[in-house]
């Protein structure tokens, strides 16, 4: 790769990479509706792309349809490997959310307050999750996946704890940076990927660890969890929001085996069937926001949001609670 690569180049090979993993074709019909949910520069610069790559002999055949070429292959791999899907999505939607009036009503009306939300957790869940793990005055926590830190904000202004917010979306880190500049004394948000620097954290740091609806991002969340155990004191709370799209029970999840297999003891919260409900209010809100979404040129963060709505019937989420 010669030069630094645009969002747009980014998002385009992860668009790529998925398509093929599911063995659909590369068009013109497959990638920009994928890219108007995820990547909406992608859209705009689809034509431009396309022809970009021809002469770079990425690619071959039309703007309708082409297929990859074996260095177009080769550079779609590399890409893919030194940026990732997750962060590169994140910096473009915490960037455009922070700036749209829209979202920040969309985020009011089904969460309960703008915090820029794109989890699942509303202000009732949050202050169970606060209650559950008490964070007091003076505590040190760690929130997994911070964004752009209000939330972080938004808990350490109700109860005096230290926060050190981590997240591999760089420009959501430098929004929260920016915004909270002059509570340095109790908010540090930094970029940290513990998959590929597991021991940026010190052991036994923190009082008190969350994650709202993160884990799931991570590629081995075994090796993330044995992370958590390891920086969280002995007498500390962890509190993990956990999705899964199968409908099993509390310890047949993902996170439910690795906690059982590494023998840790734990309590859980079923907000299931709050999470259907979520949905649902979801997406009447954003049915009625559409005027303003579209009045403000955010397509992308309507469309976005609006994807995350169906198909989630019999999906499960919980709140684990671990005690060290």
């Amino acid at each position: 790769m010669n030069g630094p690569l645009t969002e747009a180049e980014i998002g385009f090979s992860h668009i790529i990479r998925r398509l093929r993993s599911s063995n659909q074709l590369l068009s013109r019909a497959t990638i920009v509706p994928f890219a108007e949910v995820k990547f909406p520069q992608v859209a705009t610069d689809y034509d431009a792309l396309i022809q970009g790559w021809q002469t770079k002999g990425l690619v071959q055949g039309s703007l309708e349809l082409f297929e990859l070429t074996l260095t177009g292959e080769s550079f779609v791999e590399k890409v893919c490997q030194q940026y990732s899907y997750h962060a590169t999505f994140y910096n473009g939607f915490y960037r455009l959310a922070s700036t749209s009036p829209a979202h920040g009503l969309f985020c009011e009306r089904v969460y309960g307050k703008n915090l820029c939300q794109h989890g699942m957790a509303d202000m009732e869940q949050l202050q169970i999750l606060c209650d559950e793990l008490q964070i007091r005055p003076g505590m040190s926590v760690l929130d997994f996946g911070c964004g752009d830190g209000r939330i972080s904000e938004y808990i350490s202004d109700a109860t005096g704890a230290f926060f050190c917010g981590i997240d591999i979306a760089g420009e959501a880190i430098a929004l929260a940076q920016s915004r909270t500049c002059n509570k340095r004394d109790r908010l540090l948000f930094t970029y940290a990927d513990l998959e590929l620097a597991s021991d940026v954290l010190p052991t036994k740091t923190f009082d008190r660890l969350f994650a709202i609806d993160s884990l799931s991002f991570v590629r081995d969340q075994l090796a993330v969890v044995k992370i958590f155990l390891e920086v969280l004191r002995p007498t500390g709370k962890m509190g993990l929001f956990y999705f899964s799209r199968d409908p099993v029970e509390a310890g047949e999840t993902v996170l439910g085996t690795i906690l059982n297999n590494l023998h840790v003891i734990y309590t859980t919260c079923d907000f299931s069937k709050q999470n259907r409900l979520h949905w649902k209010l979801k997406k009447q809100i954003l049915l009625e926001l559409k005027p303003l979404f579209d009045q403000e040129g955010s397509q992308f963060l309507y469309k976005n949001r609006l994807a995350e709505c169906d198909g989630w019937e019999h999906s499960r989420r919980y709140l684990y609670i671990i005690n060290r």
